[in-house]
């Protein structure tokens, strides 16, 4: 799924009863380029179809593992992150923010997660503005 050299890959699910979205990163060896994982397709010709079917898989994972805290009667969260490197350093994080019942849509929650990890500012107003209240 990842048809570029990494030297670190940085992942996060947001997943609730309702659906959800997977959203990936990776920083660009040798350099501070941020590679975004809707750029796969029409960078690499990967056919759609087969990165959405793997893209769904992703997601598929990421519900499972939710329903396994629900099984264990563990709190579900609604984020949960990965960093990882191709040396095999793993930090896993969850969060458990009630998404689903903020005015946050999917791209405010990206840009959310853009801007937290990477530091990149949303080029819209409206958009920073979303930021500025998330952290809130």
């Amino acid at each position: 799924m990842i048809p570029v050299d990494w030297e670190r890959y940085m992942l996060i699910a947001y997943v609730d009863d309702g659906g959800g979205q997977v959203i990936f990163i990776i920083p660009k060896p040798g350099n501070d380029e941020l590679y975004y994982y809707s750029s796969i397709v029409e960078d690499y010709n990967v056919l759609e179809e087969i990165f959405d079917d793997l893209w769904m898989e992703l997601y598929r994972s990421f519900k499972k593992l939710r329903n396994i805290f629900k099984e264990e009667s563990l709190e579900p969260w609604t984020s949960c992150e990965f960093d990882f490197t191709s040396e095999g350093k793993l930090n896993v994080t969850f969060d458990y923010i009630d998404w689903i019942n903020t005015e946050f849509d999917q791209l405010s929650l990206e840009n959310y997660y853009m801007y937290k990890k990477f530091g990149v500012i949303p080029e819209m107003e409206y958009e920073v503005e979303e930021v500025k209240e998330i952290e809130q």
